[in-house]
């Protein structure tokens, strides 16, 4: 294919070469010296970071295909192989490899489902560890903290001379959320004109997280003199119905999402069909993805060059992730001899289009009819809702940046990193890869697909203040001045590592 790169690719049969390279060494003739055979019998220099990287990216996209086409020796051949690389103490990049391989590896069994259920059934993580994990990672990275930081702002820019304020809080996740509201609090006490009257409704199907949110939240209201009222709705943001949220008249509504909406595009359909549903993957797969390399660019060879050492020593084989992998060429083989048949898994999959009678579309217009005067809306910033070719790539991208930015605050062998990585991006990763239908809820979109939805429920823009940007800067080099950036688009606010955009925060109004 013109303009593609070949890139060295190990066979699945490497061992069984080695063995017979050692064997005809050990009846070579007498008069072979003994440093021919040291030199012979000398194992190759262990592989750079960067090699490594890029060799894992290969062996998962080859899996990748495999998997999609039912090609269970192969696959099997691809998960031996990434299972000697992967790890779950290595650099970022073999981090990440592991539970991208994980996924793979459900995503296989998922076609027997009664041992997919015995294989994970002892997998499952109980609410409170996963509400661990999600203090942890509040404590040692500003990605929570950002969200937190940005809605509240917004919230008293809005608010300023309301005497009576309802906030509508639609997921509660894992009972983090009492943090940001705690912090509110503190804000209102401390207004020029008083705080105002405020009534908190927070969304949560397990009335034990609302419970114990609503008794901080009202100890911590009393102590600060604040008129306060909590209203509890046990159920989750996909089953709300307005009533439910005892709006009033009079009051000054606003509404927050912290990366939750995206949970809500599961039974999206476009043309008819629920979207990215690829079922189980077939040949289809990698057909559409030679049909996609006919007439769409980013099928694009990375160059090595690009790959440059960074502070971590990791940089950055995910770099070869943003232009697209030369380590297949289209409709090529491996150095085994395997038909492919795939071209490179696409860099910048098509931005989706609003569907149709879908649950994001009645809530974003339920939530329209509360008038609000600030709705605010945090997401990640990356497309995960095509199907699997679509969105390997920019998973397995943004995945290994958030791996990446984790490292410089937790060492490498750390077991609160471990725990982070596992019980939240592990099991992300997971549903990204494995699952498809209404039990793959992962379906992050870009702050463009959100900013069309919003407007077709007749929501308009509502720009966030200078004073929001300045915090969250100041955020951000707390964590790490060189790692974390803040970009500006458009009076919203996107918070990247690196040059990789992890989460965007726009705001709204009816």
């Amino acid at each position: 294919m013109p303009g593609m790169i070949k890139a060295e690719s190990a066979s699945p049969s490497e061992a069984s070469i080695s063995h017979s390279l050692l064997s005809l060494q050990s009846s070579s003739p007498p008069a072979a010296t003994a440093t021919a055979t040291a030199t012979a019998t000398a194992p190759p220099p262990p592989p750079s970071s960067e090699e490594r990287g890029l060799r894992l990216i290969h062996l998962l996209y080859l899996c990748a295909n495999a998997v999609a086409s039912n090609d269970l020796q192969h696959a099997n051949l691809f998960m031996e192989q990434l299972s000697g690389l992967a790890s779950l103490t290595g650099d970022p990049m073999q981090r990440v490899a592991t539970y991208f391989l994980e996924g793979l590896a459900a995503r296989v069994t998922k076609s027997w489902p009664g041992l997919y259920k015995a294989l994970y059934s002892t997998r499952l993580s109980s609410d409170s560890d996963i509400a661990a994990a999600r203090h942890i990672l509040f404590s040692v990275s500003p990605y929570l903290k950002f969200g937190y930081l940005t809605a509240n702002q917004a919230i008293l820019d809005a608010m300023q001379g309301e005497k009576v304020v309802h906030v509508v809080d639609l997921e509660v996740g894992g009972g983090n959320s009492v943090l940001q509201w705690l912090a509110l609090l503190q804000a209102f006490s401390s207004r020029p004109e008083g705080p105002p009257h405020l009534r908190i409704t927070a969304v949560n199907e397990k009335r034990e997280v609302l419970a114990l949110m609503g008794q901080k939240l009202a100890e911590s209201a009393e102590r600060l003199d604040i008129p306060f009222q909590f209203h509890p709705v046990a159920v989750t943001p996909a089953a709300l119905e307005r009533d439910m949220l005892g709006v009033k008249s009079g009051e000054a509504v606003a509404v927050t999402s912290l990366m939750q909406l995206h949970s809500l595009l599961a039974d999206e359909k476009e043309d008819g069909k629920v979207r990215g549903g690829d079922g189980g993957g077939t040949a289809s797969f990698g057909l559409a993805l030679r049909e996609r390399s006919k007439s769409e660019p980013g099928f694009v060879s990375c160059k090595m060059e690009e790959l440059k050492e960074s502070k971590s020593g990791c940089k950055r084989s995910r770099d070869a992730l943003g232009t697209g992998f030369n380590g297949i060429e289209m409709n090529g083989h491996d150095d085994s001899g395997l038909e492919l048949g795939i071209g490179v898994f696409p860099v910048a999959p098509k931005e989706a289009k609003a569907g149709t009678s879908s649950t994001i579309s009645r809530v974003l217009q339920l939530l329209h009819s509360l008038s609000p005067k600030i709705m605010v809306v945090v997401e990640q910033e990356s497309n995960h809702n095509g199907a699997l070719h679509e969105r390997f790539a920019p998973a397995l991208h943004y995945y290994s940046a958030i791996f990446d930015s984790l490292d410089s605050t937790l060492p490498q062998h750390s077991s609160e990193r471990i725990t982070v990585e596992r019980l939240i991006f592990g099991q992300e990763i997971r549903n990204i890869v494995a699952c498809e239908g209404l039990e793959r809820m992962e379906r992050h979109e870009t702050l463009s697909s959100w900013k069309r939805r919003f407007e077709q429920a007749h929501f308009s823009s509502s720009h966030l203040s200078p004073t929001t940007a300045v915090q969250a800067e100041r955020l951000l080099t707390i964590h790490s001045p060189d790692g974390y950036k803040l970009h500006r688009e458009k009076g919203s606010l996107i918070l990247c590592w690196q040059d990789t955009p992890m989460l965007s925060v726009s705001a709204w109004k009816a």
